[in-house]
Protein backbone atom coordinates (compact mmCIF):
# COMPACT_ATOMS: atom_id res chain seq x y z
CA UNK A 1 0.00 0.00 0.00
CA UNK A 2 1.46 3.36 -0.80
CA UNK A 3 2.71 5.48 1.91
CA UNK A 4 1.01 8.84 2.33
CA UNK A 5 3.87 11.16 0.94
CA UNK A 6 3.89 8.43 -1.65
CA UNK A 7 0.12 8.72 -2.62
CA UNK A 8 0.06 12.85 -2.65
CA UNK A 9 2.79 12.64 -4.90
CA UNK A 10 1.96 10.57 -7.66
CA UNK A 11 -1.75 12.79 -6.85
CA UNK A 12 -0.07 15.69 -8.24
CA UNK A 13 1.52 13.84 -11.01
CA UNK A 14 -1.39 12.87 -12.11
CA UNK A 15 -3.15 16.23 -11.88
CA UNK A 16 0.41 17.84 -13.43
CA UNK A 17 0.10 15.15 -15.87
CA UNK A 18 -3.47 15.43 -17.50
CA UNK A 19 -4.49 19.23 -16.64
CA UNK A 20 -2.68 20.72 -20.10
CA UNK A 21 -4.50 18.29 -22.24
CA UNK A 22 -8.00 18.22 -20.61
CA UNK A 23 -7.56 22.38 -21.22
CA UNK A 24 -6.36 21.75 -24.44
CA UNK A 25 -9.54 19.59 -25.01
CA UNK A 26 -11.90 22.42 -24.17
CA UNK A 27 -14.85 23.00 -26.76
CA UNK A 28 -14.43 26.55 -27.58
CA UNK A 29 -17.79 26.83 -29.06
CA UNK A 30 -20.38 28.84 -26.95
CA UNK A 31 -23.60 27.00 -27.16
CA UNK A 32 -22.68 23.94 -28.78
CA UNK A 33 -25.43 21.84 -27.77
CA UNK A 34 -28.78 24.97 -28.56
CA UNK A 35 -29.99 24.19 -25.35
CA UNK A 36 -32.24 27.23 -25.31
CA UNK A 37 -31.16 29.50 -28.33
CA UNK A 38 -28.87 29.94 -30.93
CA UNK A 39 -26.77 32.69 -29.66
CA UNK A 40 -23.41 33.19 -30.30
CA UNK A 41 -24.32 31.65 -34.21
CA UNK A 42 -25.45 32.66 -37.29
CA UNK A 43 -26.21 32.11 -40.61
CA UNK A 44 -23.72 34.48 -42.98
CA UNK A 45 -25.95 33.12 -46.07
CA UNK A 46 -29.36 32.10 -45.31
CA UNK A 47 -31.65 32.00 -41.88
CA UNK A 48 -30.93 30.50 -38.73
CA UNK A 49 -33.34 30.00 -36.06
CA UNK A 50 -34.10 27.65 -32.43
CA UNK A 51 -35.68 23.97 -33.14
CA UNK A 52 -36.86 23.90 -29.64
CA UNK A 53 -38.17 19.92 -30.74
CA UNK A 54 -35.93 17.54 -32.42
CA UNK A 55 -32.79 17.28 -29.74
CA UNK A 56 -30.29 14.16 -31.07
CA UNK A 57 -30.20 12.81 -28.11
CA UNK A 58 -33.77 13.63 -26.70
CA UNK A 59 -32.56 15.92 -24.20
CA UNK A 60 -35.69 17.51 -22.78
CA UNK A 61 -35.60 21.07 -22.89
CA UNK A 62 -32.90 21.04 -25.07
CA UNK A 63 -33.25 21.72 -29.11
CA UNK A 64 -31.28 22.49 -32.37
CA UNK A 65 -30.36 25.07 -34.78
CA UNK A 66 -32.15 25.15 -38.09
CA UNK A 67 -30.78 26.40 -40.76
CA UNK A 68 -33.20 27.49 -44.08
CA UNK A 69 -33.69 30.27 -46.19
CA UNK A 70 -31.19 29.41 -48.75
CA UNK A 71 -29.89 32.35 -51.17
CA UNK A 72 -29.34 31.95 -54.65
CA UNK A 73 -25.42 32.62 -54.86
CA UNK A 74 -23.37 32.03 -57.93
CA UNK A 75 -25.84 29.50 -59.37
CA UNK A 76 -26.09 27.84 -56.63
CA UNK A 77 -29.03 27.97 -53.48
CA UNK A 78 -26.55 28.56 -50.51
CA UNK A 79 -26.87 28.15 -46.53
CA UNK A 80 -24.03 28.50 -44.64
CA UNK A 81 -23.62 28.37 -40.82
CA UNK A 82 -21.18 30.05 -38.52
CA UNK A 83 -20.04 29.88 -34.46
CA UNK A 84 -20.10 34.08 -35.13
CA UNK A 85 -19.39 33.84 -31.04
CA UNK A 86 -16.63 31.41 -30.57
CA UNK A 87 -12.62 31.90 -31.97
CA UNK A 88 -10.06 28.66 -31.26
CA UNK A 89 -6.35 30.16 -31.71
CA UNK A 90 -3.88 27.81 -33.21
CA UNK A 91 -0.38 27.12 -33.71
CA UNK A 92 1.53 25.65 -36.65
CA UNK A 93 2.04 22.45 -34.55
CA UNK A 94 -1.70 22.09 -33.19
CA UNK A 95 -4.04 19.73 -34.75
CA UNK A 96 -7.75 21.22 -35.18
CA UNK A 97 -10.86 18.73 -34.76
CA UNK A 98 -14.35 19.97 -35.43
CA UNK A 99 -17.52 17.97 -34.82
CA UNK A 100 -20.99 18.35 -35.64
CA UNK A 101 -24.14 16.29 -35.69
CA UNK A 102 -26.45 17.17 -39.03
CA UNK A 103 -29.56 16.52 -40.20
CA UNK A 104 -30.99 17.08 -43.72
CA UNK A 105 -34.33 17.62 -44.92
CA UNK A 106 -33.72 17.21 -48.41
CA UNK A 107 -30.56 15.85 -50.97
CA UNK A 108 -27.96 18.88 -51.54
CA UNK A 109 -25.71 19.26 -53.86
CA UNK A 110 -22.71 19.74 -52.00
CA UNK A 111 -21.66 19.82 -48.29
CA UNK A 112 -18.95 21.42 -47.03
CA UNK A 113 -17.34 20.96 -43.50
CA UNK A 114 -14.69 24.15 -43.53
CA UNK A 115 -12.90 26.63 -41.06
CA UNK A 116 -13.05 30.42 -41.49
CA UNK A 117 -8.46 30.79 -40.66
CA UNK A 118 -7.79 34.06 -39.73
CA UNK A 119 -4.09 35.51 -39.85
CA UNK A 120 -4.17 37.07 -36.10
CA UNK A 121 -5.11 35.28 -32.64
CA UNK A 122 -8.34 36.51 -32.41
CA UNK A 123 -10.31 35.82 -35.66
CA UNK A 124 -10.18 39.54 -36.13
CA UNK A 125 -8.12 39.85 -39.60
CA UNK A 126 -7.48 38.19 -42.71
CA UNK A 127 -10.96 35.99 -42.96
CA UNK A 128 -10.83 33.38 -45.43
CA UNK A 129 -13.19 30.37 -45.52
CA UNK A 130 -11.04 26.58 -45.96
CA UNK A 131 -13.36 23.75 -46.76
CA UNK A 132 -11.61 20.91 -45.21
CA UNK A 133 -14.20 17.99 -46.27
CA UNK A 134 -16.85 18.22 -48.98
CA UNK A 135 -19.42 15.87 -49.35
CA UNK A 136 -22.27 15.12 -52.09
CA UNK A 137 -25.84 13.83 -51.97
CA UNK A 138 -26.38 12.74 -48.36
CA UNK A 139 -29.02 11.14 -47.25
CA UNK A 140 -32.32 13.04 -46.01
CA UNK A 141 -33.83 12.07 -42.21
CA UNK A 142 -31.13 11.04 -40.20
CA UNK A 143 -28.65 12.37 -38.00
CA UNK A 144 -25.10 12.02 -38.93
CA UNK A 145 -22.11 12.55 -37.34
CA UNK A 146 -19.73 14.86 -39.11
CA UNK A 147 -15.57 15.01 -37.94
CA UNK A 148 -13.35 16.46 -39.12
CA UNK A 149 -9.65 17.87 -38.66
CA UNK A 150 -6.47 18.85 -39.62
CA UNK A 151 -3.53 21.51 -38.93
CA UNK A 152 -3.94 25.11 -39.58
CA UNK A 153 -2.47 26.20 -42.94
CA UNK A 154 0.62 28.58 -43.65
CA UNK A 155 0.35 32.19 -41.67
CA UNK A 156 -3.26 30.80 -39.87
CA UNK A 157 -3.52 31.96 -36.14
CA UNK A 158 -7.29 31.62 -35.22
CA UNK A 159 -9.92 29.60 -36.52
CA UNK A 160 -14.03 29.33 -36.33
CA UNK A 161 -16.39 26.53 -37.13
CA UNK A 162 -18.46 27.01 -40.77
CA UNK A 163 -20.35 24.87 -42.70
CA UNK A 164 -21.88 25.48 -46.22
CA UNK A 165 -24.40 23.75 -47.93
CA UNK A 166 -25.33 24.61 -51.51
CA UNK A 167 -27.87 22.95 -54.17
CA UNK A 168 -28.48 23.80 -58.13
CA UNK A 169 -31.77 23.60 -57.83
CA UNK A 170 -33.41 23.43 -54.40
CA UNK A 171 -34.35 26.82 -52.85
CA UNK A 172 -35.68 25.36 -49.98
CA UNK A 173 -34.10 22.62 -48.21
CA UNK A 174 -33.07 23.07 -44.07
CA UNK A 175 -30.15 21.76 -41.96
CA UNK A 176 -30.83 21.15 -37.93
CA UNK A 177 -27.39 21.02 -36.78
CA UNK A 178 -26.56 19.68 -32.87
CA UNK A 179 -23.78 18.49 -30.56
CA UNK A 180 -21.15 20.84 -32.28
CA UNK A 181 -17.57 20.84 -30.98
CA UNK A 182 -14.11 22.55 -31.93
CA UNK A 183 -11.27 22.40 -30.18
CA UNK A 184 -7.64 21.23 -30.31
CA UNK A 185 -7.83 17.43 -29.27
CA UNK A 186 -10.52 15.05 -30.61
CA UNK A 187 -13.21 14.41 -27.73
CA UNK A 188 -13.98 11.44 -26.44
CA UNK A 189 -16.92 12.44 -24.45
CA UNK A 190 -19.30 15.36 -25.44
CA UNK A 191 -21.26 15.90 -22.76
CA UNK A 192 -23.20 18.81 -21.08
CA UNK A 193 -21.78 18.54 -17.16
CA UNK A 194 -20.07 21.87 -17.66
CA UNK A 195 -23.38 23.54 -18.44
CA UNK A 196 -24.96 21.69 -15.42
CA UNK A 197 -26.86 19.11 -17.53
CA UNK A 198 -26.80 15.50 -16.94
CA UNK A 199 -29.45 14.38 -19.60
CA UNK A 200 -26.86 12.93 -21.85
CA UNK A 201 -25.81 10.40 -19.04
CA UNK A 202 -26.82 7.51 -18.28
CA UNK A 203 -26.58 5.51 -14.19
CA UNK A 204 -28.29 2.47 -15.60
CA UNK A 205 -26.94 1.54 -19.10
CA UNK A 206 -22.99 0.76 -19.09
Amino acid sequence: MLSVPVRIAASLLVELVLAPAASRAQNVLVNPDFNSSVTAWSAPTGALAFGAAGDVDGCAGSGVAVGSTPVFVGGQWTLEIAASGSCLAVQPADLIHMNARLRLSAVIGNTDFAFETYTDSACTTGALVTPTVGYTALPTGIWFDFRTGGAPPPGVQSVKFFMRFRDPANPNFQVALDRTYLGLLDPVFLDDFEAGSTCRASAVAP
